[in-house]
């Protein structure tokens, strides 16, 4: 047997997540149809119903005020209750915290990239839910999770946060970059290491500079031999993936989730992203994503609202056979608005559109985002392969914009400026960043 499979099976049973078994059955419920899988989550539904009515002071309340039977009979009546969102989690984490579930709490925390970090518990059952549909989501590309991977994601900042995640990853047979902000000394040893690697996930814009960084320093090489690229927790673009074929031979994949909700969805190799039906009911309000996690008994997240702009395609015909519905775009954060100048508000989703816009068939743009400083006023500070030229230069700030003024209608004065870097802290890449 595989010397990491060992490590990873024994880890599995130590930790007493079947992770491995999980992932078989999951594989086996993929094939079911929409009429299985609403069966199937109508009965867990009021499972973790019942489980948070009886465990959690919180939801109590909330099933008393709405007069909210004690069990549904259809998955259209959760309408009836209110729509949660991560602040009234934080208020209330010790009235919905179930520390009695039995069994290892897991800690486990947000990202607390769109303001306060949501601190929560969540079980064994629900940790090995969580992996074993990030396992199914490999399997589809002929890979196990044990298997050497290369990982572009951040590094801790404290000596013991680093050395703990380097001992992680030596167990799980991975590695990642020595630094955050890249370098070509430190892109050359990821390219060397990932040669004998056999899939790469982390973030899309990391992936697509060392795309850049390949395609520029080892054109000659062919591609590296991976069995997929994921990329994770950020919007991939559509220039990315030109610059990403030529340098792994196949483009970014796409994995959506959240902490709060899990693996929502996973691309299939046919470049549909399949909502991950056994764990999640997926409902879309007014565009946005309302979730239920059917694993959450240890901390219940029942209509939770994730503050994502996405479209739902319920009744998909994909071509390979999984009947389940698929995301065919998250298209954007839910969040802080843009000021025009005489007072009018403006969703942040549009700088996702206007990064299509501009960004779409050219390569010379690598990343782009909007700062706003003051009411009126956006400053988008742009990436380039190359310092350009006069006439380059122009062409981009005129895209930008034109653009800008066909979403603003004038309420917006756009400023560009060219610029080594638009991530200044390690995490994500934030499209628009706000000081208004």
């Amino acid at each position: 047997m595989n010397f990491f499979k060992t490590i990873y099976i024994i880890g599995s049973k130590l930790r007493r997540t079947p992770v491995i078994s999980c992932r078989d059955e999951l594989l086996k419920s993929q094939w079911w149809t929409n009429e299985r899988f609403h069966e199937y989550q109508l009965t867990a539904v009021n499972s973790l119903i019942s489980h948070a009515r009886y465990n959690s002071p919180f939801y109590r309340k909330i099933f008393e005020e709405n007069d909210f039977p004690q069990e549904i009979s259809d998955l259209k009546e959760l309408d009836l209750l209110p729509v949660f969102g991560k602040k009234d989690m934080i208020e209330n984490v010790q009235s919905i915290q179930n520390p009695g579930i039995g069994g290892r709490l897991i800690p486990t925390h947000t990202s607390g990239t769109s303001g306060q970090a949501l601190r929560f518990f969540r079980s064994r059952g629900w940790d090995t839910g969580h992996r074993a549909a990030i396992a199914r989501g490999y399997s589809w590309y002929g890979v196990d999770p044990w298997m050497r991977s290369g990982l572009l994601w951040g590094i801790p900042y404290s000596h013991f946060g680093r050395m703990k995640k380097r001992a992680g990853d030596i167990v799980q047979n991975r590695f990642r970059t020595k630094t955050f902000d890249f370098n070509p000394d430190t892109l050359e040893d990821f390219y060397l290491n990932l040669r004998k690697a056999s899939f790469l996930e982390g973030y899309s814009s990391m992936i697509f500079e060392l795309a850049l960084f390949i395609n520029e320093h080892h054109a000659d090489d062919g591609p590296l031999p991976l069995r997929f690229v994921k990329g994770t927790s950020e919007k991939i673009y559509p220039h990315y993936q030109e610059p990403v074929r030529k340098a792994f031979g196949r483009k970014i994949i796409s994995e959506y989730g959240a902490a709060e909700a899990g693996i929502i969805a996973f691309e299939c190799p046919e470049g549909r992203m399949h909502v991950n039906m056994e764990h999640v009911i997926v409902e879309v309000k007014d565009g946005e994503i309302v979730v239920t996690n059917l694993l959450s008994h240890s901390f219940p997240f029942i209509r939770y609202r994730l503050d994502d702009y996405i479209t739902l395609d319920e009744d998909p015909e994909c071509p390979c056979g999984r009947k389940s519905p698929v995301i065919t775009e998250v298209n954007g954060r839910v969040g802080k608005n843009i000021h025009g100048r005489s007072g009018a508000t403006f969703p942040s989703l549009i700088i996702y559109y206007i990064i299509k816009k501009v960004t779409g068939g050219s390569h010379d743009i690598r990343r782009l985002r909007a700062v706003q400083g003051k009411k009126g006023e956006l400053l988008f500070q742009v990436t380039v392969s190359s310092i350009p030229g006069v006439a380059a230069a122009s062409e981009i700030e005129m895209k930008i914009r034109d653009a800008a003024q066909f979403y603003f209608s004038g309420e917006i004065e756009c400023s560009v400026e060219f610029v080594s870097s638009v991530r200044n802290e390690e995490g994500k890449l934030k499209d628009f960043v706000s000081m208004v």
